[in-house]
């Protein structure tokens, strides 16, 4: 089985290098690595001959579901794909674990166990994830597959042949940081086979705040990505409500005492330019990169 590691990026190159040496430890080594950014310079091309495995780049336009629709373009010869965020430490098994999974040939796709998400909070620290990952992974942990409707992109598996032959792809209507669009390609690719969480396959996500969206431009497509996603029908109508409800009530409590790494202030306003242009019937997704220019 060969497995491709994708990575998109943005002007992370200080975490992307530590990303690449937790791919050092795995105890199955990943087949190659694709790193894709928008800009035309190799952000790890002082790495390529201190590792194990190929390392290739390739450029695309600014987007995470453009640069990885760039990196499935360009896998080619792999039978799983990973795609990983460039701030996502894997466990030491991680890869020899969703090996096993694909293993069986009824499952497509396959997200592992994140133990601890910087995401939820101010981020963490490199060094600090680092400990977390190494204290897990001296422990024991069974594979217990469990069946999922809702990956996490920032470690999701795909069976490649499924994806090509079915041409899916990431939708390129999310634009930036996507938003939603890991569980809608899951959900699409989840039609043709079974998707899966491997709690033995495991990981932390710094949730690294840099090259993130603004506030605005996230909150309105904590509106609209939802409801977009309801009406192609990768989305149930309640999971779409209850999305932008509660997305809206934390950024309206929020905005009272903002917290120091969220722009809350930003997001609400924000998601009630969404809920202004779901009122006028005009709400899509790609009028998030229209944010700067409203009011």
């Amino acid at each position: 089985m060969r497995i491709s590691v994708g990575i998109a990026t943005t002007a992370r190159t200080q975490v992307l290098q530590r990303t690449i040496d937790r791919l050092l430890v795995q105890t199955r080594l990943p087949d190659d690595v694709i790193v894709c950014s928008p800009a035309t310079v190799d952000p790890l091309a002082d790495r390529h001959r201190d590792v194990p495995f190929p390392i290739r780049h390739v450029a695309s336009e600014l987007g995470l579901t453009k640069q990885r629709n760039t990196i499935i373009r360009a896998a080619g010869d792999c039978d799983v794909l990973l795609f990983i965020d460039d701030d996502f430490f894997l466990g030491c098994r991680y890869l020899a674990e969703m090996a096993e999974v694909f293993d069986c040939p009824s499952i497509v796709v396959a997200t592992g166990a994140v133990i601890a998400d910087g995401i939820k909070g101010p981020g963490l620290a490199p060094d600090a994830a680092e400990r977390i990952i190494t204290q897990d992974d001296a422990q024991s942990h069974p594979r217990h597959i469990t069946e999922t409707r809702h990956g996490y992109g920032c470690n999701m598996a795909l069976r490649y042949r499924t994806l090509i032959e079915k041409g899916l792809f990431f939708d390129e209507n999310l634009p930036r940081y996507g938003w939603y669009e890991d569980v809608d390609l899951m959900r699409r690719l989840a039609h043709h086979g079974r998707s899966v969480r491997c709690a033995a396959a495991r990981g932390v996500h710094l949730g690294v705040k840099s090259g993130r969206t603004s506030g605005r431009f996230l909150g309105y497509s904590q509106i609209a990505n939802p409801i977009y996603l309801y009406r192609k029908g990768t989305y149930d109508l309640q999971e779409a409500i209850g999305s932008a409800s509660r997305n809206f009530a934390a950024n309206l409590k929020g905005s009272v005492r903002p917290e120091s790494y969220i722009d809350r202030r930003g997001r609400l306003i924000g998601n009630l330019i969404g809920l202004r242009d779901l009122a006028a019937r005009r709400l899509h997704p790609s009028n998030a990169l229209r944010m700067d220019e409203r009011g």
